[in-house]
């Protein structure tokens, strides 16, 4: 009987692993171990971005600590095309016509603890077609997404407090992520 459990076990369980992994998300994820060794994601949201609807993946991953930063958070996007992964790291400093930030992720790092803290979250989003994420609030396309339809966006929420997003998205002439939103919003 011993042997007829560990046959289960042996046989049912890589089964069930397999039907779980996506091998194209598991593979931008290994993209991520090789250019950021020992990295933890602490987010991830998937999104069909751009006109093209390209598979893209916003993640927000812990980097091994190093002495000199800040923090080690790091925001990431994964996109998918032709086969292949691409990985861009999105700068954390935000300015726009209506003011800036230095580092949207400070609000999430705990320095005197060595955490990362908060509740995060990344959007797969249009921007005002989302509830909190509209030109009303603050809010601004960057010139090579200004008055032209863009699909989906990855946005990144940018303050722990305030209603305050970075959208990134694939510009359609360069091919490339790059800013495509910022809303910035506090007292």
């Amino acid at each position: 009987m011993k042997n007829f459990f560990l046959y289960l076990i042996l046989i049912i369980f890589p089964i069930l692993t397999m039907a779980k992994m996506d091998p194209k998300l598991s593979s931008a994820e290994a993209l991520i171990q090789k250019q950021f060794p020992g990295a933890k994601v602490l987010v991830q949201t998937e999104c069909k971005i751009g006109e093209e609807k390209l598979k893209a993946v916003g993640y927000l991953i812990q980097k091994k600590t190093i002495q000199s930063e800040n923090h080690p958070l790091v925001p990431l996007i994964a996109n998918f095309n032709k086969s292949l992964w691409t990985l861009s790291e999105i700068p954390t400093k935000l300015s726009y016509s209506k003011g800036g930030v230095t580092d949207f992720l400070s609000d999430f790092w705990n320095s005197e603890k060595s955490i990362f803290e908060g509740k995060y979250e990344i959007r797969c989003a249009t921007p005002n077609e989302d509830k909190d994420i509209i030109t009303a609030a603050n809010g601004e396309f960057t010139e090579s997404f200004v008055n032209r339809k863009t699909g989906k966006h990855i946005c990144f929420q940018a303050s722990g407090v305030y209603n305050s997003w970075a959208c990134f998205n694939l510009n359609r002439n360069t091919k490339k992520i790059e800013s495509s939103y910022t809303q910035m919003n506090a007292d």
